[in-house]
């Protein structure tokens, strides 16, 4: 099964996909994680640019994402699927990754969308910024990529909504309540 869990800045989305791929069995791919792996390693040939983009708030290029996530994503797919959060945020991405998995025969399977109020998003990142002491949850990274995420990634979620794949999830709740609303719609199919 080949699952992509898409929201805002802040919706829980790496949180849930993690519970989720442990529920399953199956890879949990985070590109927020890989490429912030990338920004603090400093021997990365990819460093320099990586960091330099999220630190501003910006979406990292296509390019380097797909240079992870192929990585990541054909070594899950000989393991039984995955789960992938934080991409893809633009067409092309959604478009790059289809590309990816036709080539193996694969397709999306389900796409779930954790809704979040902006509002919302800002307190909890901000909240986990005096936590995890991340460079790139600064209030104006945030404010950045939450007007990126408006511009670019919602046109992705409509596309998976015209597909039928996309499962709209209140995000606005505890963990537990959402995570259990997705199991149960995963093991309705």
């Amino acid at each position: 099964m080949n699952i992509v869990i898409l929201g805002a800045q802040g919706s829980g989305k790496s949180t849930q996909a993690k519970l989720l791929a442990d529920y399953l069995g199956i890879a949990h791919i985070s590109t927020g994680k890989l490429l912030r792996s990338i920004a603090r390693d400093s021997k990365n040939p990819l460093h320099g640019v990586v960091k330099k983009e999220m630190d501003s708030g910006k979406l990292v290029s296509n390019t380097v994402v797909n240079k992870v996530l192929n990585r990541a994503v054909e070594n899950a797919l000989k393991h039984g699927g995955f789960i992938v959060d934080g991409t893809p945020r633009k067409i092309d991405q959604l478009n790059d990754l289809d590309e990816l998995l036709k080539l193996h025969d694969q397709k999306v399977d389900v796409v779930f969308f954790i809704d979040v109020s902006d509002t919302e998003g800002k307190k909890r990142l901000l909240k986990r910024s005096e936590i995890e002491h991340r460079s790139d949850d600064t209030p104006q990274a945030i404010d950045e990529r939450l007007k990126i995420y408006h511009t670019q990634t919602e046109p992705v979620l409509k596309e998976y909504e015209n597909r039928g794949i996309l499962k709209r999830i209140n995000g606005d709740r505890p963990i537990e309540p959402i995570q259990k609303d997705i199991q149960s719609i995963i093991t309705a199919d």
